[in-house]
């Protein structure tokens, strides 16, 4: 219990780089959705590719670090597999906030006086409601947690070192049929973010980029316990010194 719960982890740097990878990665990849939303110009119909692109290589970057989640509902499944731990989940979150505000801020300080100022806010299609736009949310965070959790975690995958991959190719397709009608949520932080800095504050759907996502990644881990993924389910421990004075092993990074 007190791993899960995970204390201790706080004395450990290892924890603190993690959260510094997830701050760093996701103001890049919050930046680069936004930018890209609002500035995309004539390849707008590329942004997925891009982003999906974009996105594996951050997961690659920082995996390491048992990190590379840049949204909330990514790290809820962590921790309902026993990936992190609850304290670890927090920081998680509390750095992607930031880090999504952060990666906005940035967007919008670059492009003030454009006209672009909507920042890349949620918001529904005029020719669907808020429950279709839920939906649209809904199925494709269940898409990017479904791939995400059974490519790195279960532990039947097969997907090793190209699990970043599978990922990215996951964000295409969710964001590929998500762009026109929900303006690529699927992400809790880049919702809120894109709406904070927005000049007129665009809160319109703001319940559906949180909602959505959250059904999504829930749905998501009910899955994960049928095709077995918390069997391999291991709590995050942090590194103590023993009575010694010699370094215990670290359970690997995830």
């Amino acid at each position: 219990m007190a791993d899960m719960i995970g204390v201790g982890e706080l004395k450990d740097m290892a924890l603190w780089r993690a959260v510094a990878a997830e701050f760093i990665g996701t103001l890049l990849w919050i930046f680069s959705t936004i930018i890209l939303y609002v500035h995309g110009g004539a390849w707008m119909s590329s942004i997925p590719a891009i982003l999906g692109v974009c996105y594996a290589a951050l997961v690659w970057a920082f995996r390491g670090h048992n990190a590379g989640h840049f949204n909330p509902v990514i790290s809820l499944s962590a921790l309902a597999f026993r990936k992190i731990s609850v304290v670890r989940w927090v920081l998680y979150f509390c750095a992607q906030f930031l880090g999504a505000i952060v990666g906005a801020a940035f967007v919008r300080a670059m492009m003030e006086g454009q006209g672009t100022m909507r920042m890349g806010a949620m918001d529904k299609a005029r020719d669907i409601n808020d429950g279709q736009a839920f939906l649209i949310e809904f199925m494709g965070s269940l898409l990017i947690v479904l791939v995400y959790q059974e490519t790195f975690w279960n532990p039947h995958t097969k997907a090793g070192e190209l699990a970043p991959v599978a990922a990215g190719f996951a964000h295409i397709v969710a964001g590929t049929f998500t762009a026109t009608f929900t303006a690529i949520g699927l992400n809790p932080v880049r919702a809120f973010a894109s709406a904070a800095t927005a000049v007129d504050g665009a809160w319109g759907t703001q319940w559906v980029g949180w909602v959505g996502p959250a059904v999504g990644a829930i749905v998501a881990i009910l899955l994960g316990f049928v095709f077995g993924t918390h069997k391999g389910a291991k709590a995050v421990a942090p590194a103590h010194d023993d009575e010694k004075g010699k370094k215990m092993e670290r359970i690997p990074p995830q």
